[in-house]
């Protein structure tokens, strides 16, 4: 029974696109509105990512 449900292909050669990572535009944006001291919420909200995302990309930046 497990093995009927598998489809008939179960690596398709197309692979899907996307998953993630913030482009360089949006870090140095992050980088710019976090220098103008504007709220993380805000950040997200303007660069289109999640609030964890703005955390973890100035996380990033403070170790460099």
């Amino acid at each position: 029974p497990v093995f009927e449900a598998t489809p008939e292909n179960p690596f398709p050669e197309d692979r899907k696109l996307g998953g993630g990572g913030l482009t360089l535009k949006q870090q140095k944006k992050i980088k710019r509105l976090a220098d103008q001291k504007v709220s993380v919420r805000e950040i997200a909200r303007r660069v289109n990512c999640s609030i964890t995302t703005v955390y973890r990309q100035l996380r990033r930046n403070d170790q460099k």
